[in-house]
């Protein structure tokens, strides 16, 4: 049987999503209260690998039990709830067909990028990027209009094994209250592509004053890549 859980975790003290041995990760605690819970080992896939210090507020994950669990999906979110660590929730579970995968039925994700523009916040810092300057807010949405369609990343020879390319449907920057906001959504992220993303159209708003530099980024043609830091970016939404 498989259920499928929505799940919110603050990813500062993780090293990722994805299990890794002698670290603190979030699909580890998960697998770690399941077994706990249930007595019995569950496989537990999840719709995107976020990266260390990455947050999510709707992450997907498909739990794969060997057996029919004794608990059904909603005194299971409340069993678990009640012993995973402060920083993840699980806000939603649901059973789902036989053989469904998270990983593999995404569609398409939204992430999100906060930053603050000179001044600092000690209430938000673990989710947003302070920065000391003020970027241009009209040429980072004109930065981020060149995100549409499909994009060939193969320049940044990241995740070779895979295909490069990845398909915008939307990217833009907005302004909430005193922050700078990036969303953007494609079918598929490659490994800190979004971070990159960020970084280069930061560095073309303010240290070029023109969106021109981020196209340049996006041809190839620029080898120094400003990568923004991970605690800014959340993984708001997965479509399935």
């Amino acid at each position: 049987m498989t259920y499928l859980a929505r799940i919110e975790y603050d990813g500062t003290d993780f090293f990722g999503w994805q299990i890794q041995r002698d670290k603190r990760t979030v699909q580890g605690e998960i697998m770690k209260a399941l077994k706990k819970i249930t007595g019995i080992s569950v496989k537990v896939v999840g719709a995107s690998r976020t990266d260390r210090g990455v947050h999510a507020r709707g992450q997907l994950a498909s739990l794969h039990f060997p057996e029919k669990p004794k608990l059904g999906p909603r005194e299971l979110k409340r069993a678990m709830n009640a012993i995973l660590p402060h920083d993840i929730y699980i806000h939603e579970m649901k059973v789902v067909d036989e053989g469904f995968n998270a990983r593999y039925r995404a569609k398409k994700k939204k992430y999100i990028y906060r930053i603050l523009p000179e001044k600092r916040s000690p209430i938000r810092r673990r989710f947003i990027l302070e920065l000391p300057f003020t970027p241009v807010l009209e040429i980072l949405n004109e930065s981020a209009s060149y995100l549409k369609g499909t994009i060939d990343f193969s320049f940044l020879k990241i995740e070779e094994r895979k295909s490069p390319n990845v398909e915008f449907e939307k990217a833009m920057w907005y302004r909430l209250e005193d922050e700078y906001v990036f969303e953007v959504v494609a079918n598929r992220f490659l490994y800190k592509l979004v971070r990159m993303l960020v970084g280069m159209m930061l560095k073309a708003a303010w240290k070029f004053k023109d969106a021109g530099a981020f196209k340049k980024f996006l041809d190839g043609k620029d080898e120094h890549i400003w990568v923004a830091p991970p605690r800014g970016l959340t993984l708001d939404k997965v479509y399935i």
